[in-house]
C-alpha cells in the first residue's frame, strides 16, 4: 500500500493565481484514493498500455527530482513552479481541476512522485476554493474528484524508472495535450500503433525491404527503434546506417513519436484498390496474396486459397 509522506494541492483553471504551497495532511481515506491512482498509473504503464514520456528539458527533471527526494521546502517550491506552468497553458476551453503534488513510499524500498490532475464537473466547482482555502479537506472530496484507474492527467516518477522517463496518463485528447506539454514531457505513441507507424515509415523510404522487415520482427527483441532497426540489419542486408538514422529520424519527428516497438505484436495488412478492399493478417498476406502490374494494363490481386473462397454479401 502507497504511504504519502508530502501532498499538496492548489485549483489549476484559467487566469486561477493560487498563493504558495503548504504541505497538507493526510489520512488513511487520502492514502488509498491518492495511492489507488498511482498504482493504476503503474500498472498500465508496466503492461506499457501507457509507454513513459521523456523529460524534454533538465530544469522539468529537476523539479520532478525535488517532488521525489527534495526536502519540504524544495517539495513545495517545485509544487508551486508545476502548477504555475500548468495554468500557464490552460485557457477558457480546458477544464479547472485540483492538481495535487504527491511523494508516496510502497513496499520496503519504492517510491513515487508528481503531480495528478483531477478535475472537477462545474456543479462542484466551488470545492476547488474551499480545499485550496483548506475550509474542506481531501478526504471529504473524494467522491467529486476522479476514481482510481478514470484519471485523465498525471505524471509521475518511480524508483523503477529511468531518470529521464515519467508515467503519464495515455488517455490525452488533442484538447489536453497542454498538459504533457507544460511539464516538460514528450508523450509516445500508444504501442497499439506504433507497430504499423514502423511499417508505413520503412515502406515511405525503402518500399522494397517491407515484406523482409515484416517476416524478420518476430524474430527480434523488443525495444526502442533504433534498437530494433539494429538487430533488423543482421536479417535485411539493405538496413544499413545510413537507412536506419533516416527510419529513426521520421519516427521520432511523428506528431506522436514511437518509444517502443513491440516486435511480437500482430500487424494486419490492407489492400485497397479503389472501393475494394482487402485485409488480413500480415502473414497470410505476405504467403497468399500477390499484388503485380498487369501486363495489358491496370494491376492484378491474386489470393492463393486452400478451399474455394466464401463470398458473403452484406448491406
Amino acid at each position: 500500500m502507497h504511504r504519502i509522506t508530502h501532498m499538496t494541492y492548489a485549483m489549476v483553471a484559467h487566469h486561477a493565481a493560487p498563493g504558495y504551497p503548504r504541505l497538507r495532511g493526510s489520512d488513511a481515506g487520502v492514502n488509498a484514493f491518492l495511492g489507488g491512482h498511482a498504482q493504476a498509473l503503474q500498472d498500465l504503464t508496466a503492461r506499457r498500455q501507457f509507454p513513459p514520456g521523456r523529460f524534454t528539458d533538465h530544469e522539468t527533471r529537476a523539479l520532478f527530482h525535488n517532488i521525489y527526494a527534495g526536502t519540504d521546502t524544495q517539495f513545495l517550491d517545485a509544487a508551486d513552479v508545476l502548477t504555475k506552468r500548468l495554468i500557464s497553458r490552460m485557457d477558457r476551453r480546458t477544464t479547472p481541476g485540483l492538481l495535487v503534488a504527491i511523494r508516496a513510499n510502497y513496499g520496503d524500498t519504492e517510491r513515487v512522485a508528481g503531480v495528478l490532475k483531477f478535475e472537477v464537473v462545474a456543479e462542484h466547482a466551488a470545492v476547488l476554493r474551499e480545499l485550496e482555502s483548506g475550509a474542506l479537506e481531501l478526504s471529504a472530496a473524494r467522491n467529486m474528484l476522479d476514481a482510481p484507474g478514470d484519471l485523465q492527467k498525471g505524471a509521475l516518477i518511480a524508483s523503477w524508472l529511468a531518470d529521464d522517463r515519467a508515467m503519464i496518463g495515455e488517455r490525452l485528447t488533442q484538447g489536453s495535450a497542454y498538459f504533457p506539454g507544460a511539464l516538460g514531457i514528450q508523450i509516445y505513441q500508444s504501442p497499439l500503433h506504433t507497430m504499423s507507424n514502423f511499417i508505413d515509415v520503412i515502406a515511405e523510404v525503402a518500399p522494397e525491404i517491407v515484406d523482409r522487415v515484416i517476416e524478420a520482427l518476430p524474430t527480434v527483441p523488443s525495444g526502442e527503434p533504433a534498437e530494433v532497426l539494429g538487430h533488423l540489419e543482421n536479417k535485411v542486408d539493405e538496413l544499413d546506417e545510413v537507412l536506419q538514422i533516416e527510419i529513426t529520424h521520421r519516427l521520432e519527428n511523428l506528431p506522436r513519436p514511437v518509444g517502443r516497438i513491440e516486435t511480437g505484436q500482430r500487424l494486419s495488412r490492407v489492400i485497397e484498390a479503389g472501393p475494394i478492399r482487402i485485409s488480413g493478417p500480415v502473414s497470410e498476406m505476405l504467403a497468399k496474396v500477390d499484388v503485380r502490374e498487369a501486363l495489358d494494363e491496370g494491376w492484378r490481386v491474386v489470393i492463393r486459397a486452400d478451399a474455394e473462397p466464401r463470398i458473403v454479401h452484406r448491406r
